[in-house]
């Protein structure tokens, strides 16, 4: 993929991550040179991303660093095609490495919506919202209280859309779909482990963005895990760019949940 190609994918990751993260009333953003770090400023590396693009050098991570207090759990999405000191620079100020590359993914069509007898359907309503807090809590091991003080505004506020696959009256997976103008963002997919296997992330998934996808809709986004790249993979997500991600304050029971060896 061309440079310029390249950037115009980090630059619509950006504009639908920092919306969705920063949506809380202790939300943060920040920007630099080669960086970006959108912040809930809540005790979760899941809840504060940030991002080092194919332009960053030593000197965009000296920023995002210097920029976050020390203490803040983070998850900095790092370029293959960053200068490698960048990375470097990460490691030696207290910043662990993922063993596996994770990819961002863009397609430029609506998937085909999988067949399934789940109800698949936006979630609306204090109800169906508390339902999908409780599953993104339980599929991520964050706090729920942290989630209702972060991304559950992002859907009072309108910057994602949360959906619901139901087995009858059971909430079993959860999808929520950010909005910047022709970009859809896939923020966050959670399924579970006790439900998996039952085929709910990729109906939810493919019925929830050809529901969102309008006219004017260019492209969906997302970073996978090494544990849903497959799934993207196979309903028409491709990767853009390679991503050797640095974090600090994630434990080993996550990083097996996404598929990184701890």
């Amino acid at each position: 993929m061309k440079t310029d190609e390249l950037m115009r994918i980090w630059q619509a990751y950006y504009n639908v991550t920092h919306p969705f993260f920063t949506a809380g009333p202790a939300g943060e953003t920040l920007i630099g040179p080669g960086w970006f770090a959108a912040l809930s400023h809540e005790p979760s590396g899941e809840l504060n991303v940030c991002g080092l693009t194919p332009e960053a050098t030593v000197t965009s991570a000296r920023a995002l660093v210097s920029s976050i207090a020390t203490d803040l759990p983070l998850i900095v999405f790092v370029s293959c095609r960053a200068d490698p000191e960048a990375g470097t620079y990460l490691e030696a100020n207290g910043f662990r490495t993922v063993t596996v590359t994770e990819p961002i993914m863009h397609s430029i069509r609506p998937p085909t919506p999988a067949e399934t007898t789940l109800r698949i359907e936006p979630a609306f309503g204090a109800d169906a919202l508390n339902a999908g807090i409780a599953l993104t809590s339980e599929a991520n091991t964050v706090g729920p209280e942290l989630l209702e003080r972060s991304i559950r505004h992002a859907a009072d506020s309108g910057a994602a859309q949360m959906w619901l696959a139901w087995d009858a009256a059971e909430p079993i997976s959860v999808v929520w779909i950010g909005r910047h103008e022709e970009c859809l963002g896939v923020m966050e997919m959670m399924t579970p482990e006790r439900h998996q296997r039952r085929g709910a992330g990729r109906a939810l998934l493919t019925h929830a963005l050809t529901a969102e996808w309008r006219d004017d809709t260019e492209l969906a986004i997302l970073i996978a895990t090494p544990a849903g790249r497959r799934l993207y993979e196979s309903i028409g997500f491709e990767a853009s760019d390679e991503l050797l991600t640095r974090f600090r304050g994630l434990d080993d029971e996550l990083l097996a949940a996404i598929g990184q060896p701890g």
